[in-house]
């Protein structure tokens, strides 16, 4: 089940995001002379972790999509979130990929668009 608040600024939008809709992803960042020698050895220089987040909305009406995607609009925006650890996150973050499927009925009870997702990424 999704957390019980996830945020884009000040605005929660939890009650938009689907069942199980955030997937949460850490990778590293690694120095320029990071990697693989000849002689096959692994030298790691990390100098940060960052975490990527795939956020799977419910069927959207299009103003619901609207609103969501206005509040990603910045560069960089503040995402509030509990994390899969159970402690409170405040991250900048910006919008990488996003995709979504509209639908030629319009029915608000079922929604316009659906399948909509959006990659967080941390600065």
């Amino acid at each position: 089940m999704a957390a019980s608040r996830f945020a884009i600024g000040t605005t929660n939008i939890i009650q938009y995001i689907a069942e199980d809709g955030l997937t949460f992803q850490t990778f590293d960042i690694d120095a320029p002379d990071a990697g693989r020698t000849l002689d096959g050895k692994m030298h790691r220089a990390r100098v940060a972790t960052k975490t990527k987040i795939l956020v799977r909305f419910r069927p959207l009406t299009g103003s619901e999509l609207t609103t969501i995607r206005n509040l990603m609009t910045g560069q960089t925006f503040s995402v509030k979130y509990y994390d899969p650890a159970g402690s409170q996150v405040n991250k900048t973050m910006y919008k990488g990929d996003e995709s979504y499927q509209a639908r030629f009925i319009y029915d608000s009870t079922h929604g316009d668009y659906h399948y909509y997702e959006v990659h967080l990424i941390e600065v």
